[in-house]
């Protein structure tokens, strides 16, 4: 058996170290696993920063091919919410998952981690963004311990300040942008002042049919699918050959002001006319109320038809011998009950009115010498040249439309603009409202649903001046009879538009232009709202209320003052690069 040792005494312990130290090979020694200890450190630093990177690397690849794979994966889906949002995010994760499984190259992420987002932008393009957030569980020992550090938009964490179980993260954002296709309705300004000369030996009309000629050639001399309708306004759209009169969006025998000698057809003996194609707007019927809103065909709220007629107790008809309100003649007319009639030398509400020619029209004041006569129906101010439906016929339909287009009339843009927009509306296409009840139009489905990848809706109305009815005195009296207000009414009430000190649009005015622009804006806010481009030009001289008017009207940057003639083809040559700046994006 082994003797035990005895316990070596802590002095002699002490001098036993004492004397290594004071060996050179103790030294040595020291040193050696000082240098092997940094060498171990920096070794390990190195290979968690190759794993680091090679594994970010990994993760930033695999999130790009998730996004490009769900970009192209969201032509699969009409919509950019709901359950089309939520199936759609799942195939996203799964796109990831195939090029990074959970614990691939040491990463891990929690399924909260992932975020895929989808939106749809104004030009039709879906917007898709994948971002991840993920823990790489490090390779070699971790001998430096730093912070964990979190990377910019595209890439990971700080390859020299990996911790423990650094993240990783990544980001990116892709744009798909289908093979484009554009809508575009023009609503042009066919009022009498048009008529009024522009210089160069043209007439604002002139010019504005070979601007917007030109605008044509420019927009549809291309391989991008495009469609283009007009819409001449005056007071009143004609809607002849766009929409059947029979549509569930009219109400049919609406003509309560004054039934006699007016409907919806004509009659074998001429004394009805019949409907002439014009409409006015839905109101509340307790309250008479407007919206600026698109509606469909299907709306309760329902359109009505424009027509003229003189009021229920009828119109009298005043005679004057020598001058008119000078000697009455001797025999006077009978009151007249009804369309049609026979004016002509005369004014309405004239004769001891004040202010002549004020209201609705009860009274004509004419010479019984008067030879210039007119013969007046319902149609009365019912714009002639009527809109021509979404369409790529250049030659056979849009051009011939633009050639009919005549000055003669007063200014309401916003029943151009309303118009406009039902245009570019898919309510009212005949595959959503119905054969009978839509836009007529060989192709159904136009205007297509707002939702179609690469749709771009653009909107561009002209006008040379501002809202306004004209002079009083006339038959009919513009004021009261018209597209916006109805028949009979001169009233524009519209509770979810405010006036400039914010107060809602009621007891609102025709002949107030100040009205009428203030509900134009708020047309202008629903349609750009509902993702149409908006362009507006003014023709020649304007007052500083129309530009401003117009100016808001626009989506911002897109209001194109046209004082000259050449400003005009400028400004159509504006909207024209713009939409090639869009194709080229595409």
């Amino acid at each position: 058996m082994k003797p035990i040792s005895s316990p070596v005494p802590e002095s002699r312990r002490r001098n036993r170290v004492a004397r290594f130290l004071r060996d050179d090979r103790a030294s040595i020694t020291v040193v050696f696993a000082f240098c092997m200890s940094m060498m171990i450190a920096v070794m390990s630093i190195a290979l968690n920063m190759i794993d680091g990177a090679t594994s970010r690397a990994r993760a930033q690849w695999a999130g790009d091919i998730a996004g490009i794979s769900a970009s192209w994966n969201s032509q699969r889906f009409k919509t950019v919410y709901g359950n089309d949002l939520m199936q759609w995010r799942k195939d996203a994760r799964a796109y990831y998952d195939a090029n990074m499984p959970t614990g691939f190259m040491n990463i891990t992420m929690q399924a909260s981690d992932f975020n895929a987002t989808m939106t749809q932008n104004s030009a039709g393009a879906r917007v898709v963004s994948v971002s991840t957030t993920s823990t790489l569980h490090l390779l070699a020992p971790v001998v430096v311990d730093n912070n964990t550090s979190n990377a910019g938009s595209s890439s990971a964490a700080d390859p020299t300040a990996l911790g423990p179980n650094p993240t990783v993260s990544t980001t990116n954002q892709i744009t798909f942008q289908p093979k484009g296709s554009i809508e575009l309705v023009m609503v042009l300004d066919n009022t009498g002042s048009m008529a009024d000369s522009i210089g160069g030996g043209q007439s604002k009309m002139d010019a504005l049919k070979a601007a917007a000629n030109t605008l044509l050639e420019k927009l549809t001399n291309t391989d991008v699918e495009t469609y283009i309708g007009i819409v001449p306004f005056t007071t009143t759209v004609n809607l002849t050959g766009g929409l059947l009169g029979s549509g569930t969006w009219m109400a049919q025998d609406a003509f309560a002001y004054n039934h006699t000698n007016v409907a919806m057809t004509p009659s074998p003996d001429g004394t009805v006319a019949g409907w002439g194609g014009c409409a006015a707007e839905p109101r509340t019927s307790d309250t008479h109320y407007l919206y600026p809103n698109a509606y469909s065909p299907g709306d309760s709220m329902k359109f009505t038809p424009y027509y003229y007629n003189v009021p229920q107790t009828g119109m009298q008809v005043r005679n004057y011998t020598d001058a008119l309100c000078g000697t009455p003649a001797s025999t006077q007319s009978a009151p007249v009950m009804g369309v049609p009639l026979t004016i002509g030398g005369g004014r309405v509400n004239y004769c001891g009115f004040s202010p002549q020619g004020a209201g609705i029209g009860s009274v004509y004041d004419k010479l019984s010498s008067a030879k210039s006569t007119t013969k007046v129906t319902q149609n009365a101010d019912c714009i002639a040249n009527p809109v021509t439906f979404l369409t790529n016929d250049v030659n056979g339909k849009l051009k011939p439309a633009i050639s009919r287009m005549s000055p003669n009339g007063s200014t309401i843009v916003p029943g151009g603009l309303l118009w406009g927009w039902r245009m570019l509306d898919s309510d009212w296409s005949q595959q959503s409202a119905g054969v009978n009840n839509g836009w007529i139009s060989d192709d159904k489905t136009l205007p297509r649903p707002e939702t179609t990848l690469g749709l771009h809706r653009v909107l561009v109305v002209l006008s040379d001046g501002e809202n306004s009815v004209g002079s009083a005195n006339t038959v009919p009296a513009d004021n009261y009879f018209n597209g916006l207000s109805g028949v009979g009414s001169n009233d524009i009430s519209a509770p979810t538009i405010a006036r400039s000190d914010g107060t809602p649009l009621i007891g609102g005015k025709v002949e107030n232009s100040t009205d009428l622009n203030t509900f134009q804006l708020g047309v202008c806010s629903a349609i750009k709202a509902s993702g149409v481009t908006v362009y507006t030009i003014t023709f020649g001289s304007v007052s500083s209320a129309a530009m401003s008017t117009m100016r808001n009207c626009a989506t911002t940057g897109n209001y194109l003052p046209a004082p000259t003639n050449d400003q005009l083809d400028a400004a159509f040559d504006t909207i024209a690069n713009n939409l090639s700046t869009l194709r080229l994006t595409q």
